[in-house]
């Protein structure tokens, strides 16, 4: 197994780990259940540790798929960039998580906030991840790329049409 195929398995599960910490860090604090909370803080201390391995394996990855056809140098670099944010967000939410466990056991009094903090730390690390996969899937999935016009970006291709169209009316 080399570094694309590690990458291509590993990539998804810090994803959806913190998809589904989030998801029971939620029902942990509405039904008051510190088991739960618990289980959430676990998930995104697996979620870091794994983002790491997929930041590190991406390396890897993008030296195998760098020349294939139809790859282009700008969607690889927009996934990096991506990644090297989120990679810091999920290991930041993990050591938030970890000390989550010695506040639990030293100040419950504060707990109840920190939860709130890693419910919010965990939907902001759930929306990046989501994001860095989607540019991703970019790289070798044409079907999800913006539409563009002679190289140009979506948002530039479609306002250039927008006004295309416009000028045509008058």
């Amino acid at each position: 197994m080399d570094a694309t195929h590690l990458h291509l398995l590993i990539n998804h599960v810090p994803i959806l780990t913190t998809v589904f910490a989030v998801l029971i860090l939620l029902w942990g604090i509405i039904r008051s259940n510190k088991s739960f909370q618990q289980l959430a803080m676990v998930g995104f201390i697996i979620a870091g540790i794994l983002s790491i391995v997929a930041l590190q394996s991406g390396e890897g990855a993008e030296d195998t798929v760098e020349n294939l056809p139809g790859v282009t140098e700008s969607y690889i670099h927009d996934h990096e960039e991506a990644a090297e944010i989120t990679n810091w967000i999920a290991v930041a939410l993990a050591v938030v998580s970890g000390v989550g466990f010695a506040i639990s056991r030293f100040n419950p009094g504060i707990m109840k906030m920190y939860l709130y903090v890693l419910l919010t730390g965990g939907i902001v690390s759930a929306g990046m991840f989501s994001y860095t996969a989607y540019l991703g899937g970019q790289i070798r999935h044409t079907e999800i790329r913006p539409e563009t016009t002679a190289g140009q970006s979506g948002a530039v291709a479609s306002t250039l049409n927008q006004i295309e169209g416009r000028e045509e009316r008058t």
